[in-house]
């Protein structure tokens, strides 16, 4: 939609906080909770990861590239996966255009691990097949849903950017069954 493309030239974040330094520490924490996760789950530096739904790579050129070494990144945003690529900090870190909804897992790579940070809600319909393929590429998923089932997110999703961007959050029950 407009809206992604729009949040892929100028940033996700900027789209989406007003202020940088509630943007960083929003991100950061979820982020930290992700590498920790990572962490638990046994990938090493050593690990090959994909990022799905990665939007303008940042997750991925800010973090993932710094502890994992290959790093691989896949969005349906074009201008995302654009400054995605022009952002990637190393040759190795590639960034290519996906609809998940419609990606056929054989055609990807094997991963280490892949990480799922707030996009199933936007493929909800899609989200048990897409984790069901995913066993093709790993065995290990880092999957965060921040909206989960916190009163004053569900409430935001009654207003009309929420519902532009097709937010859609899961319950923790709902997540948990897939």
């Amino acid at each position: 939609s407009d809206l992604w493309e729009e949040a892929g030239r100028i940033g996700y974040a900027n789209q989406y906080y007003i202020s940088h330094t509630v943007g960083s520490y929003l991100t950061g924490r979820i982020w930290d909770f992700a590498i920790a996760t990572a962490k638990q789950l046994e990938l090493t530096e050593q690990s090959a990861v994909l990022d799905l739904g990665c939007g303008d790579g940042n997750f991925a050129n800010s973090v993932l590239a710094r502890h994992f070494k290959r790093v691989d990144g896949a969005d349906l945003s074009e201008s995302g996966i654009t400054r995605a690529n022009a952002n990637a900090p190393r040759k190795d870190i590639h960034f290519e255009v996906c609809d998940l909804r419609k990606a056929d897992f054989r055609q990807f790579a094997s991963y280490d691990g892949v990480f799922l940070i707030g996009i199933l809600h936007h493929v909800k319909a899609h989200a048990p097949r897409i984790l069901s393929e995913l066993r093709r590429v790993t065995t290990r998923l880092v999957v965060m849903e921040p909206n989960g089932g916190h009163i004053v997110r569900k409430l935001l999703e009654y207003t009309p950017s929420y519902r532009a961007a097709g937010e859609e959050s899961f319950r923790t029950r709902e997540l948990e069954s897939i």
